[in-house]
């Protein structure tokens, strides 16, 4: 997690003692934790957190994907986080299924405290049209589509850029037509897929198929930045 990527050794050792609650390396010596049972105890390892992130030299960006995901304990420690230091060089990026928000009443209530205290700034982001989703598969595989196959692309994906990533990752790679005369035929070629002139489907869009189903969403999943 992020804590094994930030620098501890300014930090107080009862604050890293906390810590080791999530980090068992940062303990010092034989110091038995006892079990956090009571809210006062939630508030000090919350607190521990918080000071691990002032101590930095540095602005820290933490993101959170899915942030509808998150349990209670996180989003009680962004609630806490939010009050502490308001001086902090922390900006905190997450993502939203704007149409999953409705199941953790928690989040909402997180946001609608953040946007009253003029901490949150939203941005609504829509799936890419045909040139957009041209461009960014062009910048994945360092290769210029033509127009057929941008379109390809672009139905394929639906200009969801997770999907576009994961054709690019798989090895898209896309041929125009070949030939000339009466022996002129159309073809696509996909890595570990079917032969020249087959119109069976790459066995990669298959598992891209899957996950499109259990990723479908409207348009407007939500990056919501909150700021310190």
């Amino acid at each position: 997690g992020w804590l094994r990527s930030v620098s501890l050794q300014g930090l107080d050792a009862h604050w890293r003692n906390e810590l080791a609650r999530i980090v068992p390396e940062l303990r010092s010596g034989n110091i038995a934790l006892q079990p956090m049972t009571e809210n006062w105890q939630r508030q000090v390892f919350f607190e521990a957190m918080m000071r691990a992130l002032p101590s930095q030299n540095e602005p820290i960006l933490l993101l959170l994907d899915d942030i509808q995901w998150c349990d209670q304990d996180t989003l009680e420690w962004l609630r806490y986080f939010s009050h502490f230091d308001k001086k902090a060089r922390v900006l905190i990026l997450a993502t939203l299924r704007a149409e999953e928000l409705s199941s953790n009443p928690i989040l909402q209530s997180l946001l609608v405290d953040l946007r009253a205290a003029s901490q949150l700034t939203e941005m609504e982001l829509d799936h890419l049209n045909e040139k957009q989703t041209a461009t960014l598969g062009a910048h994945l595989l360092g290769k210029n589509f033509s127009e057929a196959d941008s379109l390809s692309l672009f139905r394929e994906s639906e200009g969801v850029p997770l999907f576009i990533v994961e054709l690019a990752n798989a090895g898209i790679r896309v041929e125009s037509t070949r030939g000339t005369g009466a022996g002129a035929h159309s073809s696509r070629v996909w890595p570990g897929g079917p032969t020249e002139g087959s119109q069976a489907r790459p066995a990669y869009a298959r598992p891209c198929r899957a996950s499109r189903a259990r990723h479908r969403r409207p348009p407007g999943r939500e990056a919501r930045r909150r700021r310190r």
